[in-house]
């Protein structure tokens, strides 16, 4: 996966959980607004990640995670003051960069792909930019 493709994946899962986030809104307020009546809502449609598929085979010797990366790394959740969680990262020509990332479920995405490589993850302040660094979380295998 390109750096230009893992950055879109990254945007549709901001965009997923903001959806998510509207519906439950939305929800809340018809509670709200019929207090005490039990309003039947319709089920939600059928999303494309709940449904089963078939397991692939992996072939030996091939991790899915990248290196220093676990399967199943506990993400700590955001302090108050915190804003978003911080990944520093090099790309395949060798060039380092961070990118703030405020969806739990991104940063998991970005840990377990393979490029770019993962170097540190941190949680931060963020308005438009970097403001400051919270906490050093962790640092991954070079």
């Amino acid at each position: 996966m390109t750096a230009a493709e893992r950055l879109r994946l990254a945007e549709l899962l901001l965009d997923r959980d903001d959806a998510f986030g509207r519906v439950a809104l939305a929800e809340a307020e018809i509670a709200r607004l019929l207090p005490g009546v039990n309003f039947p809502l319709p089920p939600p449609p059928e999303l494309p990640s709940a449904r089963k598929r078939p397991k692939l085979k992996a072939k030996a010797g091939k991790s899915k995670t990248a290196p220093g990366a676990p399967e199943e790394f506990f993400l700590p959740p955001l302090l108050d003051g915190e804003d978003a969680w911080l990944l520093r990262w090099r790309d395949a020509a060798g060039l380092d960069g961070q990118s703030p990332v405020a969806s739990a479920a991104a940063v998991k995405a970005m840990l377990l792909a393979r490029q770019p490589q993962i170097l540190s993850l941190a949680t931060c302040r963020f308005d438009g930019e970097v403001i400051e660094v919270a906490r050093e979380l962790r640092q991954f295998e070079n």
